[in-house]
């Protein structure tokens, strides 16, 4: 007769009665308790993680309100239905979370679980609503973007969280599902690489700091500040921004007068032959063009002067970097993954509209957005027609403020700007001849009764095109003839509106589906002659092209290269406080 021997017994048995817990199935009474707890109890979330009722409701229900979080007691996946493991998913989470630019601390599954451990019904249904709450801010975005600033109009999409909890389950990869369900825009995907970079330069200590901030140089100059300069750039490298041989970013940079800036200064290996100055302290054209293109990659006048705004933005840390590619990863997480075949994207904050058909950028272009006073919102629409030379109205606020004082200073802007004052007191619109009006009498001019009215034509204050944006809040593009602006570094000079530099190129891409419109038709149609007032012609696109308002103060361009802007309007600093 074999020994038995009692040690083995004893594993054997202790063996089987671990396995039978793990995988012990809930009892359909357990689980009708479980729904009976569902409809009873008043659920509250803890800890800063939103209550998805409906959602978990609508899971549990399809389910058969078999629980899905294991624990030591037998509580387990039941009726065949899958299971989920706590330690798993929030390892998965915490990664997730990491890599999207998301606040990791909060969402701690492993607390929630040893703090319920005790009630499992509870320790239940707010796992799987913690995990729902991530996915929610993973795809959809953490902060609802209503709650935060009244000139965000956008609506959080609906996940469908019920329906990412069962698939999530399916196959038990948690990790591979969140990065599934994460926003999948080139440019989010391209911020999540950059947010991975710019940690780690963080983590490797960032950058040199500048000492005197407000130094100025000119290509060329010398001054003690130069090394510090020249240390702070010396890993820099966008290849391509400024191309070889052009130099320039044709149609972004002033390239004649930059070019001309740098001429000023000598190439590094004459500043190293000057016996008159310290080659250390010149501010040679090699350094001029880094700078140039810091200038550049960082939303400031490409000038290559270095003066207190350039260093400046010199000084902002990798640490304040990496926040700014957060919020912008926040605020593409506010639009659906699918932005359409075609569709515009404007960047109030960066001062560009983008043009995108097939995933491929077909041009960029620079824009003028809302003053301070009168911001540009952020929302999505689609652009329904393309106005050929449009007329425009004043608004009773510039009217007061800005037109009446043109007219009256200048009264020949009236024939040569187009202006019209039209009466609306009986509901229509009758042009009043400018004899039949003493301009001294508009300071008193009832404008509830009366409008200012500008013909249209090259000097339209709209421009010669204009494109109509669906929406409630009066925004939408247009032409401008004051193009010198579109120079300037910081853009904020519209009512609110949207202007854009090239208009043509613009009208060009909308209609490009339309087969009645060739480029040379709407060529021949877009250009007038000086004096010319022409009808508007409203070209009704084929199909809707979606537009995307956003502010992003990151972005990255089709190069792979970051940009940075200034927060103009302080949004980025509203959502860092209601981030957390």
């Amino acid at each position: 007769m074999k020994k038995i021997y009692l040690p083995l017994i004893i594993l054997a048995i202790a063996s089987i009665f671990i396995f039978t817990a793990h995988s012990a199935k809930s009892s359909p009474d357990n689980n009708q308790n479980f729904k009976a707890y569902l409809d009873n109890e008043n659920l509250k979330a803890e800890n800063g993680i939103a209550l998805h009722k409906k959602a978990m409701m609508d899971f549990y229900k399809n389910r058969n309100y078999a629980p899905v979080w294991a624990n030591d007691s037998g509580w387990f996946g039941g009726n065949g239905s899958q299971s989920g493991d706590v330690d798993d998913i929030q390892k998965a989470i915490e990664k997730s979370a990491y890599e999207n630019g998301l606040p990791v601390d909060a969402y701690n599954l492993t607390s929630i679980s040893e703090r319920h451990e005790g009630d499992q019904f509870k320790r239940e249904w707010m796992l799987t609503n913690a995990v729902m709450d991530y996915m929610e801010d993973l795809s959809a975005g953490r902060v609802d973007p209503k709650t935060y600033d009244s000139m965000i109009f956008m609506q959080k999409e609906n996940e469908y969280l019920d329906v990412h909890m069962a698939n999530l389950l399916k196959d038990w990869n948690p990790l591979k599902y969140f990065r599934k369900i994460e926003p999948q825009q080139t440019e989010y995907q391209n911020l999540k690489k950059a947010l991975a970079n710019y940690r780690e330069l963080a983590e490797n200590g960032g950058w040199t700091t500048i000492s005197n901030p407000r130094a100025l140089v000119r290509p060329g100059g010398y001054d003690q500040v130069i090394p510090e300069v020249r240390e702070r750039l010396k890993d820099q490298d966008y290849d391509g921004i400024l191309p070889s041989g052009v130099w320039v970013d044709e149609g972004k940079i002033d390239g004649d007068s930059l070019k001309a800036a740098v001429k000023n200064a000598p190439e590094p290996e004459v500043a190293a032959n000057d016996k008159t100055r310290d080659p250390l302290y010149i501010y040679d054209a090699a350094l001029a063009r880094k700078v140039a293109e810091f200038q550049y990659m960082s939303g400031k006048k490409t000038d290559a002067v270095i003066g207190p705004d350039t260093l400046s933005a010199m000084n902002i840390t990798a640490d304040q970097r990496v926040e700014q590619i957060k919020m912008a990863m926040e605020r593409y997480r506010w639009f659906p993954d699918n932005l359409g075949q075609r569709h515009i994207i404007v960047n109030i904050a960066g001062f560009y509209a983008k043009a995108v058909e097939n995933n491929k950028t077909e041009f960029t272009m620079p824009i003028i957005v809302g003053e301070v006073a009168h911001q540009t919102p952020v929302f999505s629409s689609v652009i329904k027609n393309v106005k050929m030379h449009p007329d425009w109205v004043a608004t009773d606020n510039i009217a007061r403020r800005y037109l009446i004082e043109k007219i009256q200073n200048n009264p020949s802007v009236i024939s040569t700007l187009g202006y019209q004052l039209q009466y609306t007191g009986d509901g229509g619109a009758k042009t009043v001849p400018w004899e039949e009006v003493t301009l001294a009498s508009l300071d008193n001019l009832d404008l509830s009764q009366y409008r200012f009215r500008q013909k249209p034509g090259k000097y339209n204050a709209l421009g010669l095109a204009r494109f109509s944006i669906e929406n409630d809040y009066s925004i939408f593009m247009h032409g401008t003839p004051s193009g010198g602006l579109f120079g300037e570094d910081s853009r904020t000079f519209s009512s609110g509106c949207i202007r854009v530099k090239d208009p043509l190129k613009m009208a060009k891409f909308l209609l490009n589906n339309n087969s009645s419109y060739t480029e040379d038709k709407i060529e021949d149609l877009y250009y007038l002659d000086e004096n010319e007032h022409p009808d508007t012609t409203y070209i009704n696109l084929k199909q809707d092209v979606p537009v995307y308002l956003t502010y992003s103060t990151a972005w990255v361009d089709d190069s792979g290269n970051v940009h940075f802007a200034n927060d103009i309007y302080g949004r980025d600093e509203k959502l860092r406080q209601v981030w957390h």
